[in-house]
């Protein structure tokens, strides 16, 4: 009986072995499929180095070269203006603005006159009298040194100085007499009225704001990393030229003008320096003219950058670094030297070759040396395919 067991259970072993065997034997075989490598798709923009002006961008307020107050410098009241009396007013130099009560001063140079012809009567008789003395001083035949209170030179030379003092004051009675006339004191036009007709005046009362017309000054802020590019900046950008643009009634006028001076002198808040251009106020082929306080963009000449790139800012990583696609097309982290940005591009220095590819399509996940394919000559590959097929259907 034992044994009959031992005999059974081996049969069920051998049995399921042999089972399990059937079941491997005929099991059914998974198909083995090709996995396609997926690579991120790009577009490439393929870059070329140029020399480049570049003209340097500012802005500024119009500025007369001079301004300041016209002022009385005698006292009076005010009896006659210019008909030109008023803001806005233009006047040449020399021309009167407005006109004081003279009558005092007239009667000060004659009063001056008239003590000068004293004076110098005074004067003729001293010489007399000091010739009179010299010669009686001489008949009497003395021996000795003669003093001058003798030949009365101390009386001829107080009478002397009285002259000169009578002359200085019919000079000075006439400059006040002048003064009364209160003119422009160079070509230009008026900012303010501080006096009316009718209002007495002292010295030193202010009668106009007064400032200078064309030429104007433009002052324009320049950063010191833009001021490398001025023309003739080690000369402080003295002589560069400067187009002035300015939109008014939907048009633009333009002004052409030339720096004459650098203020050099940085601003610390802005890290700025100031250069100044010179310009007249005439707008080129229109009548429009400047005027002082109105808002101006301006582009100043600058020098010549060599072999430098022009590429689009969307192609930039970060601020200085791009994404570089080799010839095997294989993505690099390249650093370069951005010298500029204007607007949508941005102007690079160094880090780039002729005819490298960059990358102009924005990836989530970047590695260096990370495979890619080219959308473009996909693009091309496609259609040359298609216009191979399309010739052999030709007859």
């Amino acid at each position: 009986m034992r044994f009959l067991k031992i005999i059974l259970g081996l049969g069920i072993l051998v049995g399921a072995g042999g089972a399990v065997f059937l079941l491997e034997l005929n099991k059914p075989k998974a198909q083995v499929a090709d996995i396609k490598k997926v690579l991120p798709a790009v577009e490439v923009m393929q870059v070329n180095s140029s020399d480049r002006e570049m003209a340097v961008p500012s802005q500024g307020v119009v500025e007369a070269r001079k301004t300041t107050q016209v002022a009385a410098e005698v006292a009076g009241r005010v009896v006659g203006v210019s008909e030109k009396f008023d803001k806005g007013g233009e006047f040449a130099e020399g021309e009167m603005v407005v006109k004081l009560d003279e009558a005092d001063y007239k009667a000060a140079v004659a009063e001056a006159k008239a003590s000068l012809v004293e004076r110098k009567l005074l004067l003729e008789t001293e010489q007399a009298k000091a010739a009179q003395a010299k010669r009686d001083w001489d008949n009497l035949g003395r021996a000795g040194a003669v003093k001058d209170l003798t030949l009365r030179k101390p009386q001829l030379a107080s009478a002397e100085a009285k002259v000169e003092a009578a002359k200085a004051a019919l000079k000075k009675a006439e400059r006040d007499l002048a003064r009364t006339e209160i003119k422009a004191p160079f070509a230009g036009r008026i900012r303010k009225i501080n006096t009316e007709l009718g209002a007495y005046l002292k010295p030193g009362n202010p009668v106009v704001e007064y400032y200078t017309t064309e030429p104007y000054e433009l002052r324009m802020p320049i950063s010191l990393d833009e001021l490398q590019f001025i023309k003739n900046v080690k000369h402080g950008g003295n002589g560069a030229q400067v187009e002035i643009i300015t939109a008014a009634g939907g048009e633009l006028f333009s002004w052409k003008g030339e720096v004459i001076r650098n203020e050099l002198e940085v601003e610390r808040a802005s890290r700025s320096v100031y250069l100044v251009a010179l310009m007249e106020g005439r707008s080129e082929g229109v009548g429009v003219r400047l005027q002082p306080g109105l808002f101006v963009q301006a582009r100043i000449e600058g020098g010549t950058l060599k072999d430098s790139f022009e590429v689009p800012m969307k192609a930039f990583v970060d601020l200085d670094h791009l994404l570089v696609v080799n010839d095997k097309n294989r993505l690099e982290i390249r650093q370069v030297r951005v010298v500029r940005r204007e607007g949508a591009v941005a102007i690079i220095a160094e880090g780039l070759k002729n005819g490298e590819r960059i990358c102009m399509t924005a990836l989530p996940d970047v590695i260096d040396g990370m495979e890619v394919r080219i959308v473009d000559e996909e693009k091309d590959e496609g259609d040359g395919k298609k216009q191979t097929t399309q010739s052999t259907q030709l007859p």
